[in-house]
């Protein structure tokens, strides 16, 4: 079996491409959502070629990285068109939907089956709680690579609508929780703890802010934290947090965590 390659990578670009356009919907509210994950999976992949290029990773994981980035959100496609909502919780796990359907697809079988089975365990658990103890190094690293990139891109989604008008935001984007000026205590005591914070902890909008800013405590990567810096995004979503003392305190720490991160030695280099 050949190895992954440009060629092959510029294959699954294509066949993803293909594959979410078939769901196109009547509704422009539900065909803005599937365009939206069409438009963070290629962020997505960018974010990979970014990580990779920062960390030193050889070329064959880059491209392996790559190619599930591009493959890790395929299930969100039928998810939302059968469910309307991305709300895994009450739905169904996107990332084992994504798996069943690049497997059922065959987009891979070219691969060899360990890059192949790689693949398919990372957009099979690149959306669980934490990384899972599998023995495949290989899978691991793609793991690591494609939670950081895939979060970075989400970060940017997510500020993006923090920052609209409440009426022109989409309420699957925020799986249907209510935007009032309270939050959780809980939540916010997860995050300034280091605490890793669950979807459905979330009981208002404020707590899946603290959910969204508690990953970065969690990063596998120098170059993931300097990305986060460069692009604010951070920043952007506390702004739109209440301005209280105690948000304030959580969010000193949580920056200069990010700061000291950036500022890491990589060895690679």
């Amino acid at each position: 079996m050949p190895p992954m390659d440009k060629e092959f990578l510029n294959q699954i670009r294509q066949w993803f491409l293909e594959y979410s356009a078939r769901f196109e919907m009547e509704e422009a509210g539900d065909q803005e959502m599937i365009e939206l994950k069409r438009s963070h999976t290629l962020h997505v992949a960018d974010n990979t070629v970014l990580i990779a290029r920062g960390e030193g990773l050889s070329e064959p994981l880059a491209l392996l990285a790559e190619a599930a980035a591009l493959l890790h959100d395929v299930g969100r496609f039928p998810q939302y068109m059968q469910y309307r909502t991305f709300n895994d919780g009450t739905s169904v796990n996107h990332g084992e939907l994504g798996a069943k359907v690049v497997r059922e697809a065959g987009v891979l079988e070219a691969l060899g089956t360990p890059e192949r089975e790689a693949v398919i365990s990372a957009v099979h658990f690149h959306n669980a709680y934490s990384i899972p103890d599998i023995e495949d190094e290989t899978a691991i690293g793609l793991l690591r690579v494609l939670r950081d990139a895939d979060k970075l891109d989400i970060w940017r989604v997510m500020a993006d609508f923090y920052e609209l008008p409440p009426s022109e935001r989409s309420p699957a984007v925020a799986i249907n929780l209510e935007d009032r000026p309270t939050y959780s205590p809980e939540m916010l005591e997860k995050l300034a703890g280091r605490i890793p914070c669950r979807y459905s902890d979330a009981t208002v909008l404020n707590d899946l802010k603290f959910m969204n800013l508690s990953w970065a405590y969690f990063l596998n990567f120098t170059t993931t934290c300097r990305l986060l810096l460069e692009r604010r995004l951070a920043q952007r979503i506390a702004s739109t947090l209440p301005d209280t003392p105690e948000i304030a305190g959580a969010m000193g720490s949580l920056m200069s965590h990010i700061r000291r991160q950036a500022e890491r030695i990589n060895p690679n280099h």
